[in-house]
């Protein structure tokens, strides 16, 4: 089954997850690490679905396990350069790479782990590929469930990729990278820019309620005075209002 409608350049070839990985890659789900297998002194770290960013890693987890319950449940432990998808959203199948940890790392069993054994096959490249849109697409396609959406691992196995030379891959990778790069410091810049229009705003409200912003006229009374002549004629219209009352009341009672 292939939902992927490619046009394959001269050179390259296509493949599944399950074909590129190598005899000895892993493509498989993580574990399942119930609540009550968990322990907060633990030295074996579990990495979970919110960790999963879409070309990045949050390192946002907080749970553990020990090593022995790790090995009791059979778990697969991450290695530096694991391609880990979330086969749960949001976005569903978003991917990034496991940079490693402090701590020996297994993964909850909603995220997929792909540790390619082929030295024809760039780990980043197949990162960037699996989040590119018309593969998002194709995962969106064959999601499965009604509440909460998912893709199997099964499903995955099925997506026939086209893959390009390995050192077309590298180039690939170093093009994207470099786009990625433009892209968040113009996002940067922006931000200053906002900002630096948000300070705007303020000096010209600042000068505007200061009699600063408008060229001043010699004759005009100076602000300080307009205010103190206003507060005292509120005071005085106050006492007025004050007598009236008073009288008003003395003649009805």
């Amino acid at each position: 089954m292939n939902n992927l409608k490619h046009s394959i350049p001269s050179g390259w070839t296509e493949g599944t997850i399950s074909e590129l990985i190598g005899r000895d890659g892993i493509f498989n789900d993580g574990d399942w690490v119930e609540s009550k297998d968990q322990d907060p002194n633990g030295d074996v770290r579990l990495i979970q679905l919110a960790d999963i960013g879409d070309g990045n890693f949050r390192n946002k987890s907080n749970r553990y396990l020990t090593h022995d319950k790790a090995i009791e449940l059979r778990c697969t432990f991450l290695q530096p350069g694991d391609v880990l998808v979330a086969r749960m959203p949001d976005p569903l199948g978003r991917a990034c790479i496991f940079p490693g940890d402090k701590k020996p790392c297994v993964t909850a069993v909603d995220v997929c782990i792909i540790r390619p054994k082929n030295h024809e096959i760039n780990n980043n490249w197949l990162m960037y590929f699996i989040n590119s849109p018309d593969f998002r697409n194709t995962i969106e396609s064959l999601q499965s469930g009604t509440t909460r959406k998912r893709i199997s691992r099964k499903n995955l196995a099925k997506l026939i990729l086209p893959i390009p030379p390995i050192q077309e891959q590298r180039k690939i990778v170093e093009e994207v990278e470099y786009c990625f790069s433009v892209a968040d410091e113009s996002e940067k810049a922006v931000k200053v820019g906002i900002k630096k229009a948000g300070r705007l705003r303020q000096s010209i409200l600042n000068k505007a309620f200061s009699g600063r912003i408008v060229p001043q006229d010699p004759e005009d009374e100076p602000a300080a005075a307009l205010l103190g002549r206003i507060k005292a004629e509120k005071a005085r219209m106050t006492t007025g209002r004050k007598k009236i009352g008073e009288r008003a009341h003395r003649k009805l009672f």
